[in-house]
């Protein structure tokens, strides 16, 4: 198969450094995504955007989309029926997309809930996630960027094919950041198509259908030749963006991995 998508590696503030990035632009990589799960991972950025997309930029390589922070769960769950919490969470969002459309990042993947959720409850929270990511939404048009809802694992919201469709058709221009490693109860190939042409961003990596593992790709058991395919199919065009853990690990392997799973699909 012909190379079909740029290879991408989400990096966390402390790789984004001259020298890391360096070893990235080397190796191929000419994307990334700028991670983070807490509040406080984004200081350095809220600060001084430029100060992280400087020696990306020096080093050729795009931001592409910013990873928006989920903790502490208890301050930032758009889920929760708690009116302040769901301000917290907005309020907290904004100040990093902002940040982010200054420095010309187009994506912002947002997680739709905490955990854990009952079977009893997640009505409730579905509404929840469509009120606060409807509110988000207004925010990134009004910055410019696009905001991709994400699918999460065991009791999140957006676990399943059904609430990522609903909340997906509740919000109109919402997209989705497909994530390979979080599906426990539907096949990823059959999720992908799914999703479809709403699908603008990936995390890449790999599992064994018990919990998410973030493996690189063949230390699991995803259909890598049918996820592919079918990403082919609903026209993605987007990166083949690696969410794995960086740390001890050579760039090249991302872009090693990459042409092995060509060659193979």
């Amino acid at each position: 198969m012909e190379k079909l998508w740029p290879v991408s590696v989400s990096l966390n503030r402390k790789e984004l450094n001259s020298e890391r990035l360096a070893e990235f632009a080397l190796a191929g990589v000419r994307h990334i995504e700028f991670t983070g799960s807490e509040i406080a991972d984004f200081e350095d950025f809220l600060r001084d955007p430029r100060a992280v997309y400087e020696p990306a930029a020096n080093n050729g390589i795009k931001i592409r989309s910013v990873h928006l922070p989920f903790l502490p769960f208890e301050e930032i769950d758009p889920a929760s029926g708690n009116a302040a919490v769901g301000s917290r969470f907005l309020e907290t969002q904004q100040g990093i997309v902002k940040a982010a459309a200054s420095v010309g990042i187009e994506i912002a993947v947002v997680h739709p809930s905490a955990e854990p959720y009952s079977e009893e409850e997640r009505p409730e929270r579905l509404a929840c996630v469509i009120e606060r990511l409807s509110q988000l939404k207004k925010i990134t048009d009004e910055y410019g960027i696009k905001l991709a809802v994400e699918n999460l694992p065991r009791t999140c919201i957006g676990r399943d094919i059904r609430e990522m469709t609903a909340i997906l058709a509740a919000i109109d221009g919402l997209y989705a950041c497909f994530d390979t490693n979080h599906s426990l109860k539907d096949d990823n190939v059959e999720f992908v198509r799914a999703l479809g042409s709403r699908i603008i961003a990936l995390h890449v990596s790999d599992y064994d259908f018990i919990n998410e593992r973030h493996r690189m790709p063949y230390d699991g058991k995803n259909d890598w030749k049918g996820i592919m395919n079918a990403l082919k199919e609903a026209g993605y065009s987007g990166t083949w963006n690696y969410e794995v853990s960086t740390d001890g690990r050579r760039a090249a392997e991302f872009t090693e991995n990459y042409a092995r799973l060509l060659e193979n699909a």
